[in-house]
């Protein structure tokens, strides 16, 4: 299986042509493509489709539904390295309010450690929180509001707390979602000005904090959010992304700690088109918007302190970023991509983009001990 050449997927994509979508997918047993599609002169096909029929014309026949995969191991794989363009179509990853009492958790101390936060305690929608989900972590009290976002990275487990010397008041035996923080927002986001928006004020985190966690929370709630941390950056004097300092830039609060710049993120984001550098995925949104994430190379956090510069961020899907974040995947020097141990192709570059070795190397060497 995957024995397949350009020419022959270019005849699967003139029969699909010919005899149109609901004709040729009849006539082969497959059904709609439900992750990823086939882009090609701006039309768009379904990828497993084509790759199934085009085994007919070098294997010496179809494949059928059953025999093979649609995703990135198999039909997405044999497409891409015959240089096709395969998009993912997902809908909107579900966002969620996380919210921490200070008095109960010490997220201040928690961040002056440098430490991480890995996890958050869930009450309800178990069965509905997934990985690659984003989340907003909300302060409550005095000087609430929003304090970072990030993205959920695993599946529910009850195995017991994490940042276990940061609660100061123990809490009940509970089930929690390991995360990642993309960006700690500093200053928080006050939340007077949040609830100026209805866009905010309308969700259960303002109507009902009382109420369990996570809060259920829109694509529309997340975009005035972002938005929020889009001006708070712009009348804050950010550094220009595409420098290069020797440590990452610093708030002067009580203590030292890392900001990262959302600025630096975005760039690289639309220097990619959104595009994933390892797997070429992009995940369209509903109403057309593109979702990826920014990857540091060298960690950020302590005790890898990375710079959070253009030269030190890749542009990728969720599930590489997850990959690549625990060592699953990393670049050699000529940045070819290293999967479980094994080359399976090179890091999609852009000539705006230049990516420094040594970071690479870091990240490869924190892994490959």
């Amino acid at each position: 299986m995957g024995d397949i050449t350009r020419a022959a997927v270019l005849r699967a994509i003139a029969e699909y042509d010919e005899l149109g979508r609901a004709e040729f997918l009849t006539k082969y047993g497959f059904g709609e493509a439900r992750s990823y599609v086939l882009v090609k002169d701006g039309r768009r096909y379904d990828s497993k489709a084509v790759a199934g029929v085009a085994h007919q014309w070098t294997q010496g026949r179809a494949l059928r539904p059953d025999e093979f995969s649609g995703g990135l191991g198999a039909a997405v794989k044999w497409l891409t390295e015959l240089d096709f363009l395969v998009e993912g179509i997902a809908a909107e990853a579900a966002t969620w309010g996380l919210v921490c009492n200070p008095k109960l958790f010490d997220i201040d101390q928690l961040r002056r450690d440098g430490k991480s936060l890995e996890s958050w305690k869930v009450t309800r929608f178990k069965g509905e929180i997934a990985p690659g989900d984003r989340f907003i972590l909300w302060r409550s009290g005095n000087g609430g509001g929003v304090m970072a976002y990030g993205r959920i990275t695993g599946k529910l487990r009850s195995e017991g707390l994490t940042n276990n010397g940061y609660w100061l008041e123990k809490p009940p035996p509970a089930d929690y979602v390991p995360l990642a923080v993309d960006e700690w927002v500093d200053p928080v986001i006050p939340r007077n000005e949040l609830i100026k928006d209805p866009r905010v004020s309308s969700t259960s985190l303002i109507q009902q904090p009382w109420a369990g966690l996570p809060h259920r929370l829109t694509g529309d709630t997340w975009t005035a959010v972002m938005e929020a941390v889009s001006s708070a950056d712009a009348g804050s004097g950010e550094t220009d992304p595409g420098l290069r300092p020797d440590t990452p830039g610093r708030a002067a609060t009580t203590v030292q700690r890392v900001v990262r710049s959302s600025g630096v993120v975005r760039l690289v984001k639309e220097w990619h088109a959104h595009r994933c550098q390892i797997c070429a995925l992009r995940i369209e949104l509903p109403g057309g918007a593109y979702y990826s994430e920014g990857a540091h190379i060298h960690a950020v956090g302590a005790p890898y302190n990375g710079p959070d510069v253009t030269s030190n961020v890749l542009c990728l899907c969720p599930n590489c970023h997850i990959m690549f974040d625990n060592g699953a995947i990393v670049l050699d020097d000529e940045l070819t991509i290293i999967r479980h141990g094994h080359a399976v192709g090179f890091l999609r570059t852009d000539e705006r983009h230049a990516i420094d070795p040594d970071y690479v190397r870091s990240h490869r060497e924190r892994w490959q001990r």
